[in-house]
């Protein structure tokens, strides 16, 4: 799978993820997704360096006012397990 299949299978899963603290289907993602599904977009939300979703928190919180929005722990970090195999792209 190429770095964009693979890119597009992760976000696929994320918006797919039900509940809080749900683990994505495909990687093993831990996904924190909060708000009910509108016609607006799933807003995406991704800590930066050394981060994790929990970083996120009180913005999931007024963002899911208006719709459904969903942090994740990338692998290796917060609540998800390290990738196998190489990472690169």
């Amino acid at each position: 799978m190429n770095a964009a299949a693979r890119a597009r299978s992760i976000v696929a899963a994320i918006v797919l993820a039900a509940a809080p603290g749900a683990w994505a289907a495909g990687p093993a993602l831990h996904v924190d997704c909060r708000g009910e599904a509108t016609d607006a977009p799933t807003v995406i939300l991704i800590a930066g360096a050394f981060g994790t979703s929990a970083d996120w928190d009180l913005v999931l919180d007024d963002l899911a006012r208006g719709g459904r929005a969903c942090a994740y722990d990338r692998a290796g970090t917060g609540a998800s397990p390290p990738a196998e195999g190489p990472r690169d792209v």
